[in-house]
């Protein structure tokens, strides 16, 4: 998690990042208080417009259904300005001020005063543009600070002067925001479109949007259902970033950021601070027990800053610290300077116009060449000045264009292909090495177990048997009992583990298998005479001692 403070500056990012985090941990009751206020709307504006643009009699009852819907959209706003004070209290974590009858009244004095004027103040700025962003900003702010004390001129001037506060984290964060709805609206739409034909392929239920096909999609209750979903899923992130800024804003003069981290800190300290001074005082490196009475009572040999300079000139011209002294730079006049500096700007615009030149030529090529073709696939349109192209009116130009975008992409697809393969030729190919396992050296007293596995060991025990070294043989057994004791993880084969500790392992882990352990503890006193108390290797042992082997290997 970023620090609280960090979004307290300009950077629109982190404000989002917080945002997010307070909504992941935010409880079920706050989310709960915003879709108590704003699902009743939502779908009363579902129904309203469909009724509106379809309903036979729509006329007779408009009056009433718009006094509904400004009656709801006034319990929306109240109840978003709920969930704004919400998302505060958790920031600064601490309860909010209790909501009594007179903080209610004023509520919802403030929402029906001031934020109807933002149905007419919203479309017109973003007709302007330019102003769009203080104003979405100023209405925003009305939400997050309408829960506050204060009268209906209070709340208008806060909210104004937080939408002029930090202007370019203003736009950017709005810019995000927009950019966040965009997609979220795209795979809204696109899960609308495709859920009812997903439903028929998967269980065969025809309903009444597959039935008209592409004309389900192409009216306006489709993008109304859509942009209400997009908007019950993205305004609790709006309300809670605009919930943020307001309160770093306020922050600025009051310092209830600093203020809130300062008892997040105190809380954190309170319950730690006792464990920790335990924890100093009983350590051995605590002053009280790590100095003697003598030691701190013997004063100290003072040493003078001539001493002290002299003694730091000479650690620093020892060999070991030279790297760290800087290479002084050469001095350069400054008409060399100023002729490098040139040269590499004129070589920078040099490229840079060849570059303006060759992408305008290509651009220009291309069009020419979406001319040609279209005017080959369509030779009977005709071109003019409004439509270039000749394209078709209706459902035959939206065919025309999908056949064009599906030969572009078949054109991007080839060239993709092309150039994987180039890529693929031009890389160097691997060659296919089969690792060589060392053999390992019986005499190494620091050989393991599990360097190769059972058969391994029994191939060089057969080897040394071959060749008449006993003794060697003995060691190989012993080690291919071992590792296939470790690969039916049995004992956990380990370099610092003796015998004796491998005999008691076994004896923990393998207590059903009295057989295993009786063979083990034998082969383990035969290794140990022959290997460390240079006992002779007889036939008879060596036989005996792979029937134990045998043994283990069986169970």
């Amino acid at each position: 998690m970023k620090k609280q403070s960090s979004a307290s500056g300009d950077s629109a990012i982190d404000l989002l990042e917080e945002a997010v985090h307070l909504l992941r941990g935010a409880p079920a009751s706050l989310y709960g208080v915003y879709a108590l206020g704003t699902l009743p709307f939502v779908l009363a504006f579902l129904y309203f417009w469909a009724d509106m643009s379809r309903g036979a009699f729509a006329r007779e009852h408009i009056d009433r259904g718009a006094m509904a819907m400004g009656l709801l959209f006034l319990w929306m706003k109240c109840w978003q300005a709920v969930f704004a004070a919400g998302v505060r209290s958790q920031r600064t974590g601490q309860a909010g001020v209790p909501w009594t009858v007179r903080r209610l009244g004023w509520l919802a004095l403030k929402q029906s005063a001031l934020q109807p004027s933002g149905l007419f103040a919203l479309p017109l700025a973003l007709f302007v543009m330019i102003p769009f962003a203080w104003v979405f900003a100023f209405y925003q702010n009305l939400t997050a600070v309408g829960a506050e004390p204060g009268g209906l001129r209070d709340t208008w001037n806060t909210a104004a002067w937080q939408a002029n506060i930090r202007p370019a984290q203003n736009h950017l964060l709005q810019g995000l925001l927009i950019i966040f709805t965009l997609f979220v609206w795209l795979n809204v739409a696109t899960t609308m479109a495709w859920l009812p034909y997903l439903l028929k392929t998967l269980f065969g239920i025809d309903t009444a949007f597959t039935q008209a096909g592409a004309k389900s999609v192409l009216n306006t209750t489709y993008l109304a259902c859509s942009f209400a979903l997009t908007y019950v899923f993205v305004d609790p992130l709006i309300k809670a970033v605009f919930a943020l800024r307001c309160f770093y804003g306020q922050s600025l003069q009051t310092g209830d950021d600093l203020k809130s981290d300062l008892a997040r800190i105190r809380a954190t300290a309170s319950t730690a601070l006792p464990m920790l001074a335990a924890l100093v005082f009983f350590s051995l490196a605590s002053p009280v027990l790590a100095v003697s009475p003598t030691e701190s009572d013997t004063p100290t040999a003072a040493v003078s800053p001539a001493d002290l300079n002299h003694s730091i000139d000479e650690v620093l011209q020892r060999p070991e610290f030279a790297w760290r002294m800087p290479r002084e730079a050469e001095k350069e006049s400054d008409s060399e300077r100023t002729t490098w500096y040139a040269r590499v700007i004129r070589a920078v615009v040099d490229t840079l116009k060849d570059v303006m030149k060759y992408c305008i030529k290509s651009l220009g090529e291309l069009l020419k060449w979406i001319g040609d073709l279209a005017r080959k696939l369509w030779p009977n349109s005709k071109p003019d000045i409004s439509n270039p192209f000749g394209w078709a009116s209706g459902w035959a130009s939206f065919l025309q264009i999908l056949l064009l975008i599906l030969i572009l992409g078949i054109a991007g697809l080839l060239a993709v292909l092309i150039i994987r393969l180039w890529r693929r030729r031009r890389q160097p190919h691997e060659v296919a090495t089969a690792a060589v396992t060392a053999t390992p050296d019986l005499n190494d007293e620091n050989i393991a177990a599990d360097q190769l596995p059972e058969e391994g060991w029994l191939k060089i025990a057969s080897e040394m048997m071959i060749q008449g070294n006993l003794r060697l043989a003995l060691r190989a057994f012993y080690l291919a009992g071992l590792a296939s004791l470790g690969a039916r993880e049995m004992i956990a084969i380990a370099s610092f583990k003796s015998n004796r500790e491998y005999e008691m392992e076994l004896r923990r882990r393998a207590r059903a298998l009295p057989v295993v352990q009786t063979a083990f503890s034998q082969n383990v006193a035969a290794f140990d005479r022959a290997w460390y108390g240079l006992h002779e290797v007889t036939p008879e042992a060596l036989q005996q001692f792979q029937t134990n082997f045998e043994q283990i290997r069986a169970c």
